[in-house]
């Protein structure tokens, strides 16, 4: 028995697209683009891709575990003390955390010494995680490649190519721009256009968390920084730099598609590079 996965949401248009839903003529409608040949198929991950991307999973799970714990324990200070939390999150501000903990009456000594020590106990998988992924960026390229953006370390290098996947699946950047949900909501009838908030339709919101945060470097680089300024001034800081990661993207993209190396300085076009691509 031979199965076939298919993505309805990039057909044409959508099987209950301006009609009344309707089962029946939905799975008309499935069969008849199946037998035109023009049904889409869903990309379908090897298992090299899918056991990196667990990993990648594992710790964005750990750090936010460890960011909802610190969380917690600034409240707690923020309500319940005059506590100074300025280095809280050192070596020394934790040991001044723990000693603070033994004078808190009884019920909160066991609460906050709990998630104190949790907290501590995360570092040791975290850490664990984060070795296994720089050993998986020494013989990735792809990852080597995104590395050189300012703004990339090597976790998130890792990170981005592993959630974007092998980038020949996608026809072209403004695909892979709708895939992280930077592409902004449109609404148009006759002559009359709106567009809305970014993040409709996209699938993949920690890679747009990843572009985000690669902005606050990458706004600075003479490639992005005049359109980052032009629209900061016009539209605000935060829309700056939503347009620098869609610019970030399309970069991205390109050197991933064309082995390209990245580079800052240039105003329109990339460096070539020669990378032997990834065979994983």
């Amino acid at each position: 028995m031979k199965f076939q996965l298919a993505n309805v949401v990039q057909m044409p248009r959508l099987p209950k697209g301006h009609r009344q839903k309707t089962d029946r003529t939905d799975t008309a409608r499935i069969l008849r683009e199946y037998r035109n040949g023009s049904l889409p198929q869903a990309h379908q991950p090897s298992a090299w891709w899918r056991q990196i991307r667990r990993l990648v999973c594992l710790r964005e799970n750990l750090v936010n575990r460890r960011t909802a714990l610190r969380n917690w324990i600034n409240r707690y200070l923020a309500h319940e003390t005059w506590e100074s939390r300025v280095g809280l999150w050192s070596a020394k501000g934790m040991v001044r955390l723990r000693h603070y903990a033994e004078g808190l009456p009884e019920w909160d000594h066991i609460v906050v010494g709990i998630k104190l020590t949790e907290l501590e106990q995360l570092e040791v998988p975290l850490s664990r995680v984060e070795a296994q992924m720089h050993e998986v960026y020494r013989h990735w390229p792809e990852a080597q490649q995104l590395d050189a953006v300012k703004g990339i370390g090597v976790i998130a290098a890792v990170a981005i190519a592993a959630r974007i996947g092998p980038v020949q699946r996608f026809r072209n950047a403004e695909a892979l721009i709708a895939f992280a949900g930077l592409a902004p909501g449109v609404r148009q009838s006759d002559a009359t256009r709106r567009t809305g908030r970014i993040g409709g339709g996209g699938t993949d919101f920690h890679l747009r968390h990843y572009l985000i945060e690669a902005t606050v470097w990458a706004r600075a680089l003479p490639r992005y920084r005049p359109t980052y300024e032009r629209v900061a001034k016009r539209r605000g800081t935060k829309v700056g730099r939503l347009v620098v990661a869609r610019l970030l993207l399309r970069s991205i993209f390109k050197v991933l598609r064309d082995g390209q190396r990245f580079n800052g300085e240039a105003s329109n076009q990339a460096v070539p590079i020669d990378l032997t691509p990834a065979t994983p």
